[in-house]
């Protein structure tokens, strides 16, 4: 049961009009053992919108009470929805997560637990129940979508980070790697240390700008789909009382054209109350190592390109990882990053913070216009304690200035004056 602790009554400052905007920010602070704080209260938080300081009208601490040991205890249904990215994710990562789930569930399933099996792309679902044969029988029947066997074979091998880099930024060297790759699945490149005609050349960087377009096309419409099914999710756990928690399972993706779409999952599930937590299953990177440095111009542009295929994997997990990050910081939740072993990381991502506060200020509607505007929550007068909160926010698209029908066709407009109504006769 979740139970929310108000302070007292705003002051005269705080003050707000009825056609104002509330943004709630949820906040979690940790100690240095990473467990959640309680007892804090309005006067320990400062809120800078912009870099300016802002004030707190509402301030709640929401406590999540241990769930009873006994079955007969009087309380309510504890419900967990997990979220398998399929969509993403390859058969290995959804091996070592569905195993880890599994595994789990088997030990902690308590008799007040009932938890909801999900995929981004809507197939092997299971509603919320405590059968652990259903979950078992679900969780094993979860598979990777074909696309992504479709996009692994493809000639030359890439990335979405990486098509990424040579579609829309044109990064010299993420399109030398690209050319390279494609020279060898095309068997273009020559052989015996011998440079490619220019004509293969001009053919693998039509190749490999063609596949970028391919892959970032898949990309788009994966991510678009996990987060449609996410927001249909959402207002299926919001029927459910609480306390209730979506974990999302997931190497991440690319936001650079849904940050939008993320803030409104954001928006939506902090006010419902509804907390998600994310777990990274992005596959481990393996270091680079050279036995010795190159003996010729050969060796040294076939360590660079390793090099850089190593950087792009490393701001592919990057990137993927700041999406996890920007929905469990935004609704209060916990996320666990790439550990390797989805068995230990499984339960920190599943148990929720004991406690976690909302942060509500006003905004006039003339300001809901969807700008995009920087927020930082600061904690005083308690060092060593962090901050989990989320670091920027889109204001909602309440109010949109639009022209009038005269300046939408170009018209010279009428003056003010003129269109006065005369004074009555006296």
């Amino acid at each position: 049961m979740v139970r929310s602790r108000a302070t007292q009554p705003r002051s005269r400052l705080n003050r707000w009009r009825l056609t104002d905007v509330p943004i709630r920010i949820p906040v979690v602070v940790r100690d240095p053992q990473g467990h959640s704080v309680g007892g804090l209260r309005r006067q320990d938080f400062r809120l800078l919108v912009d870099g300016r300081p802002y004030p707190i009208a509402d301030f709640a601490e929401n406590l999540i009470l241990p769930a009873p040991a006994s079955a007969h205890a009087v309380t309510t249904l504890r419900y967990i929805a997990l979220y398998f990215d399929d969509l993403h994710m390859t058969s290995t990562e959804i091996i070592r997560a569905t195993d880890a789930a599994d595994g789990y569930f088997v030990r902690h399933l308590g008799y007040w637990d009932r938890v909801g099996i999900f995929t981004a792309s809507g197939q092997d679902t299971l509603d919320f129940t405590n059968n652990k044969l259903a979950l078992h029988q679900t969780l094993m029947a979860i598979h990777a979508h074909p696309l992504n066997r479709t996009i692994g074979n493809a000639c030359p091998p890439m990335s979405d980070f990486e098509g990424y880099l040579v579609l829309d930024l044109r990064q010299a060297l993420a399109r030398e790697v690209a050319i390279e790759d494609a020279l060898q699945c095309m068997h273009l490149s020559g052989g015996g240390g011998k440079r490619p005609s220019l004509t293969a050349l001009r053919e693998a960087a039509q190749r490999a700008d063609q596949q970028a377009r391919v892959i970032l096309r898949a990309q788009e419409h994966r991510s678009s789909e996990l987060l449609a099914n996410l927001g249909k999710l959402i207002n299926h756990v919001a029927m459910l009382p609480d306390p209730r928690r979506i974990v999302v399972i997931s190497p991440g993706f690319l936001n650079a054209v849904f940050e939008r779409q993320i803030n409104d999952i954001v928006w939506r599930a902090s006010h419902l109350n509804i907390v998600i937590s994310a777990m990274d299953i992005s596959p481990q990177l393996r270091q680079l190592s050279f036995d010795a440095l190159a003996d010729s111009p050969a060796q040294a542009h076939e360590q660079a390109l390793s090099v850089a295929r190593y950087h792009m994997q490393m701001g592919r997990a990057a990137m993927g990882t700041e999406v996890l990050m920007q929905l469990a910081a935004g609704t209060g939740g916990n996320f666990v990053s790439n550990t390797y072993d989805a068995e230990f990381a499984f339960p920190k991502a599943v148990r929720l913070p004991r406690t976690h506060y909302v942060l509500t200020f006003y905004i006039p509607s003339y300001l809901a216009n969807g700008n995009h505007h920087r927020v930082q929550v600061i904690l005083l007068r308690h060092p060593g304690f962090s901050v989990q909160a989320e670091d920027s926010y889109f204001a909602p698209m309440l109010y949109q200035r639009t022209p009038s029908r005269m300046r939408r066709k170009g018209l010279r407009t009428v003056p003010r004056a003129r269109l006065r109504a005369p004074h009555p006769a006296t």
